[in-house]
């Protein structure tokens, strides 16, 4: 019998944490404001866990403030850009939709 890899499980709960931040933003217990809270721009904005133990914890943040956050170079990212990101993101939603999560 094999074990799944810790990454994947850290992976798992963290996809499982973010499902819980979307019903809350569904149900209306959380709404999304409408500015970066860090620069302020009115834009599309991204919800950063700071510790995934509490889903519904998030800061919310533009893309670029985002990316800013954890680090990373500034350019456009595109599934083409990270192929393995995209395989990866399919398999937790093939495995969501056979668990009944999405």
């Amino acid at each position: 019998m094999t074990f799944p890899s810790v990454s994947y499980l850290r992976e798992l709960y963290i996809f499982r944490q973010r499902g819980k931040l979307h019903q809350a933003i569904q149900k209306g217990a959380i709404v999304k404001p409408l500015k970066c809270q860090n620069c302020y721009r009115e834009t599309k904005l991204e919800g950063h866990h700071p510790d995934h133990k509490n889903a519904l914890d998030v800061l919310w943040l533009c893309h670029k403030c985002h990316m800013q956050y954890h680090g990373l170079i500034i350019r456009k990212i595109t599934p083409e850009n990270y192929p393995i990101k995209r395989r990866i993101a399919a398999k937790f939603r093939k495995f969501a939709e056979s668990k009944g999560f999405a």
